[in-house]
């Protein structure tokens, strides 16, 4: 296994750590919260990057659309994010593994899930309440909308 990983990174490591992450945008209706408690929530993604190259970061915007409608005509929370990874040696998006896009996009979920149900539970509402998801249909999303600066 070692040889096989020396190939494929060539010497170079493929860590890489949040450095950090902010919350740009964010929406509520809280009319919307209340209403129809027993609807289900229905959850939509949209996963973006752009990769320097040059230092070694990734910026995911992570954009959280919540609502009560499978179409997503009734928007009740969204949160639109940023995480900012930095890789410990500069690599090109080539070279960036596959498990980051995933890893990526699962380490910034609990800190948006966290904040939907802060700002919901603080406006005195129902709680918006994510349930734990499995995010490993974005890493093709993300890898088709990632940038290289």
């Amino acid at each position: 296994m070692p040889e096989i990983k020396k190939k494929l990174f060539e010497g170079k490591s493929a860590a890489f750590s949040l450095k950090d992450f902010r919350i740009i945008e964010a929406e509520l209706k809280l009319s919307k919260v209340e209403e129809e408690n027993e609807v289900p929530l229905y959850v939509k993604f949209n996963p973006s990057g752009i990769y320097n190259s040059k230092e070694g970061v990734f910026d995911l915007a992570f954009e959280t659309l919540v609502t009560r409608d499978v179409e997503y005509k009734n928007v009740i929370a969204r949160a639109m994010t940023i995480g900012e990874f930095k890789f410990e040696s500069l690599l090109t998006i080539e070279e960036l593994p596959s498990y980051f896009y995933g890893n990526s996009i699962a380490i910034l979920f609990p800190f948006v899930r966290a904040y939907l149900a802060t700002i919901s539970t603080q406006g005195n509402n129902n709680t918006i309440m994510l349930p734990v998801l499995n995010l490993s249909d974005l890493e093709k999303p993300l890898r088709e909308n990632t940038k290289v600066i």
